[in-house]
C-alpha cells in the first residue's frame, strides 16, 4: 500500500547524500536538496565535500526522505557469474572466501548474465548510518557504489537512443536499451559538469543527485542494499504520509456532512428542536475533545521538558560509565533526568530536569573515586561532574558518595 502512496503522492523535497569513506577512516559527504514545483525539478542547496556532521545537519530540511549512497574504502564492487542455486551466502564467498555473511551486506546489480556484487560491512555501515540517523530519522534509501546512476537515465536517453554511456571521475557506466552492459574503473579522474533540465550538477555531486532523483522515479530504486532498518524506516516514512492523507479525508468528509447539516436545517425547520439538540451533542463533544486537547498538549510539554521525546543514547552513556568503574565501587542508584516535586497553592506539580544523571553509591578508596570522575569529565558528551555529597561514618566503612553527571 506504502508504494501505491508513493507513486500517487510523490514528495516535493528529496535529500541524496553521498557518504565517502576516507582511508584515515574520516568521512566526507556530498550534498544536494532537491524540490518539485509545477512539475520542474531543481536544486534548492547543494554543497560537496563536506567534512562537518554539523554543517551536514543545518542542511537537512525536517520531513523530507533521504536517500545515501556510500561509497570509499571498505566497500567492494566485484562481477561474479550467478546460477539460479546461488544463495547470498554462495555469492559471498565467491566474492571473499571464507568470509561470514552475518559481517556483510551485499548489494547484487545485474549486468548480462553476471552480477556485481557490492560488500560493505555491518559495523562500518551502522557507524555512518547512526551518524546520519541521529541527524534525521527519514532515511529511505540506501545504495552502494556508482549504480544509482542509472537513474540519469531517464534525463539523458531519449527515444532515438539506445547507448548511452555516463563518465564521471573514476567511473564509466554503459547502458544498452537502459540496462548497465559494463563498469570500468579509470586510473584518470574526469571532472566535468552536466546540464540536467537546467540544473547544473559537478562529478562530484552525481551520486548524490541521483540519490535524490531516485524518491521521484521509485521504479528507479532497485539498485539498492535490502537492510531491514531501512526498509522498515522507509515503511514508517509513508504510512505517515497515508496517515494524514486519511485525516485529510475524514476532515473533508465531517466538513462536507457540516454543510449539508446546515442546509437540512435550513430547509426542514420543522425539524428544529431535533437538530438543535444534535447540535448541543455536537458543541458538548468539542468542549471535551478541547479538554483532552489542553491534557495532551500539558503531557505532551512534560514528555518534551524531560527530554523523552529525544532521541535516547542513555544505554550508549551509561555503558560508557560502567566501562570505568572500578570493583571497590558500588553503585546503589543511577537516576535518570530526576523529577522534582514542587509544592504550590494549586497542588503538587511534577517537574524533570533533563540531561541530568544523579550517581549514588558506597566506595572503598576515595583515589579511586576521584580517579573514576577525572575519566568522567574527560568524555565529550559530559558538561560536567558535580559532587553533592560525599560521607563516611567510620574509617573502616565504605563511603557514601552522591554527584550529578550534566550531559551536553
Amino acid at each position: 500500500m506504502a508504494s501505491f502512496f508513493q507513486d500517487l503522492y510523490k514528495d516535493k523535497q528529496s535529500v541524496g547524500i553521498e557518504i565517502i569513506f576516507q582511508p584515515d577512516n574520516t568521512k566526507v559527504y556530498n550534498f544536494i536538496l532537491l524540490k518539485k514545483d509545477k512539475g520542474a525539478l531543481f536544486i534548492e542547496n547543494s554543497k560537496e565535500k563536506i567534512t562537518s556532521i554539523e554543517d551536514l545537519k543545518n542542511r537537512i530540511p525536517k520531513n523530507v526522505p533521504i536517500s545515501l549512497v556510500l561509497n570509499g574504502k571498505g566497500i567492494l564492487h566485484k562481477t561474479i557469474s550467478v546460477n539460479e542455486k546461488d544463495t547470498e551466502i554462495t555469492l559471498l564467498q565467491k566474492v571473499l572466501p571464507n568470509a561470514q555473511i552475518d559481517d556483510f551486506y551485499i548489494q547484487k546489480i545485474h549486468l548480462d548474465d553476471k552480477i556485481i556484487a557490492s560488500l560493505i560491512r555491518k559495523d562500518q555501515f551502522q557507524l555512518a548510518y547512526d551518524e546520519i540517523l541521529f541527524l534525521s530519522t527519514q532515511i529511505v534509501f540506501v545504495s552502494s557504489g556508482p549504480f544509482i546512476a542509472s537513474t540519469l537515465l531517464s534525463l539523458l536517453v531519449t527515444d532515438q537512443e539506445e547507448n548511452t554511456i555516463i563518465d564521471f571521475l573514476t567511473y564509466q557506466l554503459e547502458y544498452q536499451n537502459q540496462l548497465l552492459v559494463n563498469y570500468n574503473l579509470s586510473s584518470e579522474k574526469i571532472e566535468k559538469e552536466y546540464n540536467f533540465s537546467g540544473n547544473k550538477v559537478n562529478s562530484s555531486l552525481i551520486l548524490s543527485f541521483s540519490a535524490a532523483l531516485s524518491v521521484f522515479l521509485p521504479n528507479q530504486t532497485d539498485i539498492k542494499n535490502n537492510i531491514n532498518s531501512v526498509e522498515i524506516n522507509n515503511e514508517e516514512f509513508y504510512q505517515k504520509k497515508v496517515f494524514k492523507l486519511r485525516l485529510g479525508s475524514m476532515l473533508a468528509v465531517l466538513f462536507l456532512l457540516m454543510i449539508i447539516n446546515f442546509m437540512l436545517f435550513s430547509s426542514f425547520f420543522s425539524k428544529k428542536n431535533t437538530l438543535s439538540t444534535q447540535m448541543s451533542l455536537v458543541q458538548n463533544q468539542l468542549q471535551q475533545h478541547d479538554t483532552l486537547l489542553k491534557e495532551v498538549q500539558q503531557k505532551k510539554e512534560f514528555l518534551s521538558n524531560a527530554g523523552l521525546l529525544e532521541n535516547s543514547r542513555l544505554s550508549y552513556y551509561l555503558d560508557q560509565m560502567a566501562i570505568d568503574l572500578s570493583p571497590s565501587i558500588t553503585l546503589i542508584e543511577l537516576n535518570v533526568n530526576p523529577i522534582i516535586k514542587n509544592v504550590t497553592p494549586n497542588g503538587d506539580i511534577l517537574n524533570s530536569t533533563n540531561k541530568l544523571i544523579k550517581v549514588k553509591g558506597l566506595c572503598t578508596q576515595t583515589v579511586v573515586l576521584n580517579e573514576w570522575i577525572k575519566k568522567l569529565e574527560k568524555k565529550k558528551w559530559i558538561k560536567n561532574v558535580h559532587m553533592v555529597n560525599y560521607s563516611q561514618l567510620k574509617s573502616s566503612d565504605p563511603g557514601e558518595f552522591i554527584f550529578e553527571i550534566y550531559l551536553l
